[in-house]
């Protein structure tokens, strides 16, 4: 299972920028037939940045949802609407899971998503997956939130992402006050040691907007 993501970054009006969204999320839910999610960022991003995701087959399914898209004139339209908010080009990412499929359908509105990142160093990657793998589970078993890891197939190289969804903002708090309480939890980050680049460990708390 992969998880594409389209991220951008829009300065205007909150409710204005938020409702423009919204519709571009509607519009192209609809017409590919397939969910797509829209996350507002709370934490570790500019604040109005915007990311579209959705679950696809890869670089196969990407290219599926662009076939799709193409010649309509409705969703050019919104996007032409939305480019007095945007202050630059849109980032793409695929994340390909290393955890098998993520739990249940997408997200529900107002659920939490708190993603964490960072770029294995030494080219170890075997161990870094194991080692990461087991702090997902040590996660799971403290706060009962799954947690997926993935691998970005694009940009950085070595770059791995942790990937947990609460349903809403007080399921997160309750989640990560268990975590940081976990004996087990904190002794498995003692041992990182090497394996990630020093200061390339970023996190990200966004919500669900739609």
């Amino acid at each position: 299972m992969h998880l594409f993501s389209r991220s951008l970054h829009m300065a205007g009006p909150p409710a204005e920028v938020t409702a423009h969204a919204l519709a571009v999320r509607a519009h192209v839910s609809n017409r590919l037939g397939n969910e797509v999610s829209l996350w507002g960022v709370l934490f570790g991003a500019p604040m109005g940045t915007m990311s579209y995701t959705a679950r696809v087959d890869g670089i196969a399914g990407v290219q599926a949802m662009g076939a799709a898209l193409a010649g309509d004139a409705d969703l050019a339209a919104l996007v032409a609407k939305g480019a007095a908010w945007s202050t630059g080009s849109p980032v793409d990412s695929l994340r390909e899971s290393l955890s098998g499929e993520m739990p249940g359908g997408p997200p529900s509105v107002g659920s939490v998503a708190t993603i964490t990142t960072a770029v294995v160093s030494g080219g170890d990657y075997a161990a870094a997956v194991g080692w990461s793998l087991e702090v997902a589970a040590l996660v799971e078993q403290a706060s009962g939130m799954p947690v997926n890891v993935s691998i970005d197939m694009f940009g950085t190289m070595g770059q791995l992402a942790w990937i947990g969804i609460a349903p809403n903002a007080a399921a997160a708090d309750a989640a990560n006050a268990k975590i940081t309480a976990d004996a087990a939890y904190m002794a498995k980050l003692a041992t990182a040691g090497d394996m990630f680049v020093p200061g390339s460990a970023h996190r990200r708390l966004s919500v669900r907007l739609g």
